[in-house]
């Protein structure tokens, strides 16, 4: 009975795991015509797509153009999600990014 709990959990975690979650940049205003960006996607997402969803939330608060003031780069995140009380992990990628309005 352990076994078929412990596969289910497997399994289930594995589905959510392999959905290709892809969220809309958050912005947060800093002062001074500065934004810090932040996109985040599951461990299937690449560097670029976030970087791309960055850049399009840019673009949409600078439209005359923007610097980097930053590059916090790629973060892995590690969380861990609870269904009947058994437990989930789940990992998701986080790319954070200041940037400067012109």
């Amino acid at each position: 009975m352990m076994m078929k709990k412990m596969v289910l959990i497997f399994t289930a975690s594995s589905f959510l795991a392999a959905c290709a979650q892809m969220f809309p940049a958050r912005s947060e205003y800093l002062g001074g015509n500065r934004y810090q960006l932040e996109s985040s996607g599951n461990i299937f997402a690449s560097k670029q797509t976030l970087k791309n969803l960055i850049d399009k939330k840019a673009k949409k608060l600078c439209p005359n153009g923007y610097q980097y003031e930053t590059d916090d780069g790629l973060k892995y995140q590690k969380e861990t999600f609870y269904h009947n009380n058994q437990p989930l992990p789940s990992d998701y990628l986080v790319m954070k990014q200041i940037v400067r309005c012109n």
